[in-house]
């Protein structure tokens, strides 16, 4: 695969996909773990009302898993773009080489 050199940093085309990649990726990843989080909370303290469960731990499990695949798609598209725009960023935005700090 053929890279592109960045001239003033030293860093290639390459490196700056991956690192958005990887942005979208954990965007994903927190936002099921966010979708997931507070449905177990709302589950837990307010009952599913979905299954009819009072609350607790039952109603916990049975209201994150329905929102997180019911819900999924919006939260995870707007954080992996939001994680995808913060990895490219990080690659615009490099300490300058001669920069040392003591």
């Amino acid at each position: 695969m053929r890279t592109i050199p960045d001239a003033a940093q030293g860093l290639s085309v390459d490196s700056a996909m991956t690192r958005a990649l990887i942005g979208a990726a954990a965007g994903v990843a927190c936002a099921f773990l966010l979708i997931a989080g507070l449905a177990a909370w709302d589950g837990y303290f307010n009952g599913a009302v979905v299954y009819r469960l009072p609350p607790g731990p039952n109603a916990a499990l049975n209201d994150a898993s329905y929102c997180v695949a019911y819900f999924w798609p919006v939260p995870s598209a707007c954080a992996a773009v939001i994680g995808g725009l913060a990895g490219f960023g990080s690659w615009l935005v490099r300490p300058r080489r001669g920069a040392h700090t003591h």
